[in-house]
């Protein structure tokens, strides 16, 4: 995220920072360190911070340097003609690149981590869970992960792979973000949507199920996603899922 147009942009809407925080749910903190150009932050914030400001994410992107090449441009158009889910996919993976390599991540913060051993599909069963505990690193950014939850099947390939680790975040989600929920003892991982005003599950893989609407007193949310550790990451060798 450019910095600078954030800046501008927020400043031709007039919100201020803090403003901004209360509508987006990002710590001042972090929207302030965004600000000043130290930190780079999750493509989930810049979906979140965009949708606050009503723009686009180019908005964020100065597109004019560096010229994209032939190939490149190929790309970006065969991206375009992708489905959304095709993009989201890709999206993620692009995320999960830009992990730190480096074997030495300096003081850690321990966070819960749920190991499912039984599982039905896509759904998990409350009780048949190991909770471990990991060494998350403290950086910015996993500053706001409150547990992990690690895929044991490939119920939720290719979106999210067997043994790849997932943070959540204590808070319900936004529209258009993943979450973990619990109905009854099972629990499972859905995207939160919004359908002719009506809250409704839908699948993260597959984006043609038909959407479930969701039943407020029979569910709760456990937690919105937060970013992914990929199993073959070095910070994931590192804390040893």
């Amino acid at each position: 995220m450019n910095k600078q147009l954030f800046d501008e942009v927020r400043a031709k809407r007039n919100i201020s920072l803090e403003k901004l925080s209360e509508m987006t749910q990002i710590p001042l903190s972090t929207l302030l360190k965004i600000s000043s150009g130290k930190v780079q932050t999750s493509f989930q914030n810049m979906c979140r911070i965009a949708r606050a400001l009503e723009c686009s994410l180019d908005d964020f992107t100065d597109m004019r340097y560096p010229a994209l090449t032939v190939a490149d441009r190929s790309f970006v158009q065969q991206f375009h003609a992708l489905s959304s889910h095709s993009k989201n996919a890709i999206r993620m993976i692009l995320e999960m690149e830009q992990q730190p390599v480096d074997s030495t991540y300096g003081p850690t913060r321990p966070i819960p981590c749920h190991v499912p051993i039984f599982s039905q599909g896509d759904s998990f069963f409350q009780g048949s869970c190991n909770v471990i505990t990991i060494p998350l690193p403290m950086v910015d950014r996993y500053s706001e992960a409150d547990f992990g939850w690690k895929i044991t099947n490939d119920a939720y390939t290719p979106s999210f792979l067997r043994s790849d680790f997932l943070l959540f975040q204590y808070r319900y989600p936004l529209a258009e973000e993943i979450a973990l929920f619990q109905q009854g003892d099972r629990l499972f991982i859905r995207r939160y949507v919004i359908c002719e005003h009506t809250p409704m599950f839908q699948s993260v893989n597959f984006e043609k199920c038909p959407l479930q609407p969701i039943v407020q007193k029979k569910c709760r949310c456990l937690g919105t996603l937060h970013s992914i550790i990929r199993a073959d990451s070095p910070l994931a060798q590192r804390i040893d899922l």
